[in-house]
Protein backbone atom coordinates (compact mmCIF):
# COMPACT_ATOMS: atom_id res chain seq x y z
CA UNK A 1 0.00 0.00 0.00
CA UNK A 2 1.03 3.70 -0.87
CA UNK A 3 1.74 6.20 2.19
CA UNK A 4 1.30 9.55 1.66
CA UNK A 5 4.19 11.26 2.03
CA UNK A 6 4.00 14.24 4.50
CA UNK A 7 4.48 17.20 1.80
CA UNK A 8 1.11 15.55 0.35
CA UNK A 9 -0.40 14.74 3.35
CA UNK A 10 0.10 18.68 4.19
CA UNK A 11 -1.72 19.98 1.12
CA UNK A 12 -4.56 17.47 1.68
CA UNK A 13 -4.90 19.27 4.87
CA UNK A 14 -4.84 22.55 3.77
CA UNK A 15 -6.91 22.11 1.03
CA UNK A 16 -9.72 20.32 2.89
CA UNK A 17 -10.09 22.94 5.84
CA UNK A 18 -10.29 25.62 2.96
CA UNK A 19 -12.77 23.92 1.23
CA UNK A 20 -14.42 23.03 4.68
CA UNK A 21 -13.98 26.91 5.66
CA UNK A 22 -14.11 29.05 3.37
CA UNK A 23 -15.56 27.51 0.38
CA UNK A 24 -12.40 27.38 -1.80
CA UNK A 25 -10.56 24.88 -4.16
CA UNK A 26 -6.66 25.21 -3.01
CA UNK A 27 -5.27 23.97 -6.46
CA UNK A 28 -1.56 24.73 -6.94
CA UNK A 29 -1.99 27.64 -8.27
CA UNK A 30 -4.15 29.04 -5.48
CA UNK A 31 -1.57 27.71 -2.97
CA UNK A 32 1.45 29.49 -5.05
CA UNK A 33 -0.65 32.62 -5.35
CA UNK A 34 -1.27 32.56 -1.54
CA UNK A 35 2.28 31.94 -0.69
CA UNK A 36 3.58 34.26 -2.86
CA UNK A 37 0.89 37.23 -1.25
CA UNK A 38 2.93 35.78 1.85
CA UNK A 39 6.44 36.34 0.64
CA UNK A 40 5.82 39.68 -0.77
CA UNK A 41 4.30 40.81 2.24
CA UNK A 42 1.06 41.37 0.82
CA UNK A 43 -0.68 39.78 3.84
CA UNK A 44 -1.09 40.89 7.76
CA UNK A 45 0.71 38.78 10.18
CA UNK A 46 -1.09 38.01 13.03
CA UNK A 47 1.22 35.73 15.01
CA UNK A 48 4.91 34.77 13.96
CA UNK A 49 7.45 32.33 15.88
CA UNK A 50 10.58 30.70 14.31
CA UNK A 51 8.89 27.97 12.93
CA UNK A 52 5.68 28.92 11.94
CA UNK A 53 3.51 32.31 10.82
CA UNK A 54 -0.57 32.85 10.48
CA UNK A 55 -1.11 35.41 8.27
CA UNK A 56 -4.90 37.16 7.54
CA UNK A 57 -4.63 36.52 3.82
CA UNK A 58 -7.34 38.20 0.80
CA UNK A 59 -7.92 35.47 -1.53
CA UNK A 60 -10.69 35.41 -4.15
CA UNK A 61 -12.19 38.42 -2.57
CA UNK A 62 -12.01 36.62 1.27
CA UNK A 63 -9.62 36.93 4.60
CA UNK A 64 -8.16 34.12 4.90
CA UNK A 65 -6.69 32.89 8.34
CA UNK A 66 -3.43 31.13 7.05
CA UNK A 67 -0.75 29.08 8.95
CA UNK A 68 2.69 28.91 6.82
CA UNK A 69 5.67 27.37 7.71
CA UNK A 70 9.05 29.54 7.73
CA UNK A 71 11.18 27.06 6.70
CA UNK A 72 9.64 24.82 3.99
CA UNK A 73 7.69 28.16 2.66
CA UNK A 74 4.66 26.16 2.37
CA UNK A 75 0.75 26.58 3.77
CA UNK A 76 0.54 24.37 6.69
CA UNK A 77 -3.41 24.81 7.02
CA UNK A 78 -6.40 27.01 6.78
CA UNK A 79 -7.69 28.16 10.08
CA UNK A 80 -11.74 29.53 10.49
CA UNK A 81 -11.90 33.56 11.10
CA UNK A 82 -13.38 34.82 14.30
CA UNK A 83 -16.63 35.82 12.75
CA UNK A 84 -16.77 31.86 11.65
CA UNK A 85 -16.03 30.97 14.95
CA UNK A 86 -18.86 33.29 16.43
CA UNK A 87 -21.26 31.51 14.59
CA UNK A 88 -20.30 28.39 15.47
CA UNK A 89 -20.86 29.20 19.24
CA UNK A 90 -24.21 31.16 17.95
CA UNK A 91 -25.37 27.59 17.20
CA UNK A 92 -24.49 26.54 20.44
CA UNK A 93 -26.86 28.76 22.20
Amino acid sequence: MNRRTRKTAQHEHAKQRAEERYGITLSKKARREIVQKILNNKSVVLESSLTRSIHLVNYEGQAMKVVFSVAAQKIITVLPNKLMIDQMFDDYE
